[in-house]
Order: structure tokens, then sequence, then C-alpha cells
């Protein structure tokens, strides 16, 4: 069993990638399609993180899709309407049998996998099950201590991460000009989600890992050499992260800080007034807790310029 993404990148290349795209796409569908049931099958297991293997499965489930993915996106303009075959046309899910869109469903489960106790944060408790915790990953704005995270949490976030940020990556195959008025479903839903929650959660999380930088304090890292130590590749995720989230807006809509400054009215105290962490909102992650309802506004343009750090 592969034990790295590096070992995924090795055995699956764009080569073969690509000729199973073009000559039978309908089997390309579907292997995506049966990765991602098994990455659903696998987080809903209430023992994920006390079974190495099924971590360990998991884990693949999301390099696999990490390495698929982007040749969803590459064909650009030329490539028809692969992307909404794959992401975003209901089909039948496999092994259910129950309608599905792949993307939503694939954005919530990242969500929802960033905060899975013992898997991306610490379990409460010793022996509890996996459940979903939305919390702030480090000290910092809205959280007054670390979580105490292991070297394993770290790096289930990285690939996470790394996840989210390709399924967010389709600009990037369009030229510049068309890009900005290009539809980006996966990330349009991720910005402008309704989930004030989850919205302030991750943007906390993001904004105090990527300028924690363990070195020189609170400062944005800068390295010339590709990041080795888990933290570090975390931090330059998170920060890579947090920029795609800031920056995407609707091309057609015009900035109205009046109506932004509305949409993110129960922060006006600062993100603990929506960030419970006494409120018991640990939810077995078998579900798809993060929604995928949007809002008209990117809650994380809203909320940053509301964000506080008292001493």
């Amino acid at each position: 069993m592969p034990d790295s993404p590096h070992d995924i990148f090795s055995l699956v290349t764009p080569a073969d990638i690509r000729r199973i795209r073009d000559s039978a796409q309908e089997n390309f569908v579907k292997l995506i399609d049966k990765v991602f049931d098994r990455l659903l099958v696998l987080k809903g297991a209430r023992d994920l993180t006390k079974a190495q293997t099924n971590t360990k499965q998991l884990l693949n489930c999301i390099r696999v899709l990490t390495r698929l993915l982007p040749f969803v996106f590459e064909l650009g303009p030329d490539g028809g309407d692969l992307e909404d075959i794959v992401l975003w046309t209901s089909r039948p899910r496999p092994g259910s049998g129950a309608d599905y869109v792949l993307g939503n469903q694939l954005v919530s489960a990242v969500i929802d996998l960033l905060f899975t106790s013992g898997f991306t944060v610490p379990a409460a408790t010793v022996g509890e099950d996996a459940v979903v915790r939305y919390t702030i990953w480090e000290n910092g704005i809205g959280q007054t201590s670390s979580l105490g995270s292991s070297k394993e949490h770290v790096s289930n976030r990285v690939e996470i991460l790394r996840l989210l940020l390709v399924l967010c990556s389709k600009a990037m195959y369009f030229p510049p000009a068309g890009s900005i008025s290009l539809p980006n479903r996966a990330l349009h839903t991720i910005a402008y989600n309704n989930n004030k929650r989850m919205v302030l959660c991750l943007l906390c999380s993001l904004i105090n890992t990527s300028l924690k930088d363990r070195a020189q304090g609170w400062s944005i890292p800068y390295r010339g050499s590709a990041a080795v130590d888990p933290h570090d590749e975390l931090t330059q995720q998170a920060l890579h992260a947090l920029f795609v989230l800031l920056d995407y807006q609707i091309a057609a809509a015009k900035p109205d800080n009046k109506d932004a400054a509305a949409a993110a009215d129960n922060t006006a105290d600062g993100p603990e007034s929506v960030i419970d962490t006494d409120a018991d909102a640990n939810t077995p992650s078998v579900l798809l807790i993060t929604e995928t309802k949007v809002g008209t506004h990117n809650l994380f343009r809203a909320f940053i310029a509301k964000l506080h750090r008292t001493q």
C-alpha cells in the first residue's frame, strides 16, 4: 500500500491518466466516483483513527483524488463539459445508488476532514470516536491556547489542504483575461458558504498557522528551499489557501462594504461570538456536516475585517 503522495504520483503517471481520460472517459469518471465513495466510507468509520489501515486508506484516497482532479481542469477552454460531467452532474453514487453531485459532496468532505477529531485535530477524550469539531488549530486570533496537535495531525492537514487547493485550481488552466469572469463552483461553494462557524474556524486556523512561523514568531514566512518539516509545509499550504479564499470574488458583483458588514454582523465583537468553544459542536463524521448553501458575499473577506486579537 502506498505510504506517501510521492508513491501515488510515481505509480500513476500523467500519460496514464490522460490516456484513460481521453480514450475511456466513462471509466475515468467511474474511477473518481469509486475513490470518492471509498473516502466517504472511511470518513464515516467511527473507529477511523483507531485502525491504522483505515487512516492509511483514507489518505491514499485523498492522494489519488489530488492526482486525478487536475486532469479534469487542464483541458481549459477546450475541455468541453468534462468538469460538469465529473463534478457537477447528478448521478447514482457507487455503493448506495442514491443520486449525488460529486463536487458538492467533495467540498463538504474536505472541509469536514480538516476538523475531524483524531485525524486532523486532537480527540477531546481518550478513545473518542471520530467526530467533526469546528475548532481553531493554533493559538492566536480566536484561540488563546494551542490544541497540542501531533505531527500526524499536521501532516494530514497538509494533504487535505493540498486537495482543497486542487479543487479550487480551475483558473490556472485558463488564459488570465478569461479566468476573472470564469465560474469556479468549488471555490465559490467554500468562499461564499453560509456556515459562519465553519468559515471563522477555517479562516482563523489559516491565519494563525500561516503567520505563526516557529523560527521568527508572528511573521510571514519566507524560505528559498522546499519545505520538509510538516509544520513548515502546513504553513505554506495554509498561506496559499488563505490567499485563494480571500482573493475570490464574483466578477459581476461590485464590493459593497455595508452589505459585507451586515453579512458578518454576528461577529461584531470578534470571532468568539460565533466560535463558542463550550458549545456541543461534535457531530459524528459519518455525516457530511459542512453544508454547501451559499450567500451573496465572500464571508472570508467580510470576517477578516472584524477579527482582532486582544492581549
